[in-house]
């Protein structure tokens, strides 16, 4: 549930903490997930959607973290 929450917060609650975290708008971010889910062939597995996955990515990249940091602040283990 709390990583729910943190992956609405970063993509769809507003486009200011969405450009701060991941450097690209909502409407951006919307479109890369549907490029990546079509024409990446990317599927949502049972815990992970394609959001999640293009929010971890594009954060990594963004804030230059490493897996671990990453997996601490998206709640994985």
């Amino acid at each position: 549930m709390e990583r729910m929450k943190w992956i609405f917060k970063l993509t769809m609650e507003n486009d200011v903490i969405c450009i701060s975290e991941l450097r690209m708008d909502i409407a951006t971010f919307k479109v890369l997930c549907h490029m990546v889910s079509d024409i990446g062939g990317i599927k949502p597995t049972r815990n992970t959607s394609i959001e999640e996955v293009v929010a971890m990515f594009l954060y990594t990249l963004a804030h230059h973290k490493k897996c671990r940091t990453i997996g601490h602040l998206f709640f994985f283990s």
